[in-house]
Parts: C-alpha cells; structure tokens; sequence
C-alpha cells in the first residue's frame, strides 16, 4: 500500500525537512462556446521523493537519536519486502511492502506512530 499525500507530509516534518514551495501560475483558458476557465495561482509544497536514498538521508539522525541498531531487509515468498529496524533495547518493529523503500517507510511510520 503506498503512503498518502498526508503520510509522506508527516514523515518529512518528523525528519525536520522543509518542503520545496512552489507558486505554480495558472492561465486562464479560453474554451469553446466563449467560456472562460478561471486563472490564478497556488502554492504547492514539494517534498523529496520516498526512495531509500531520501530515506536513510533524511531518517538516520531520528532514528539514531532512538538508538537504532541496525535495518534489515528480507523478501517473503509472496514478493512482499519486509524491513525491520532493530534497537539497542532489543526492540524490534517490521513493516512490509512491495518495494524496499516501501517497507521502510512503514515501518518508520509505526515508529513515529508509536511515540507520538
């Protein structure tokens, strides 16, 4: 299942990241017949993609702040990614996906969850 607009927003604020704030302008487009659609503008707010590269960048210092161990990855027989994070406590919290990044987005979200 992937993350929501919302989910992804949340994780990105618990790491500390400041979305990219974009102004994106919208021209007003004559149609046929005579009507007119409406132009303007809003803001947008652009955070890094959910890869593993942005993910270990950006979650590292949190985690390590919990005392995060080690990350481990293993694939079930059904294709599903599972990553488990691994802590000092002997604590240990999985999460699957199709995708490696995935995974580990899950499972950092039951951690942010958790101490929320």
């Amino acid at each position: 299942m992937k993350p929501t607009e919302e989910q992804i927003k949340r994780l990105w604020e618990w790491c500390g990241v400041k979305p990219e704030i974009l102004t994106v302008r919208i021209t007003p487009v004559v149609m046929a017949k005579g009507k007119t659609l409406e132009g303007g503008s809003r803001i947008q707010e652009i955070y890094p993609p959910i890869d593993l590269n942005n993910l270990f960048k950006w979650t590292r210092e949190k985690l390590q702040e919990l005392e995060l161990q080690s990350i481990t990855f293993s694939w079930r027989r059904n294709g599903e990614c599972e990553a488990t994070l691994w802590f000092y406590s002997g604590i240990r919290i999985n999460g699957l996906g199709r995708k490696e990044e995935e995974a580990l987005f899950w499972v950092i979200w039951k951690v942010i969850k958790e101490i929320e």
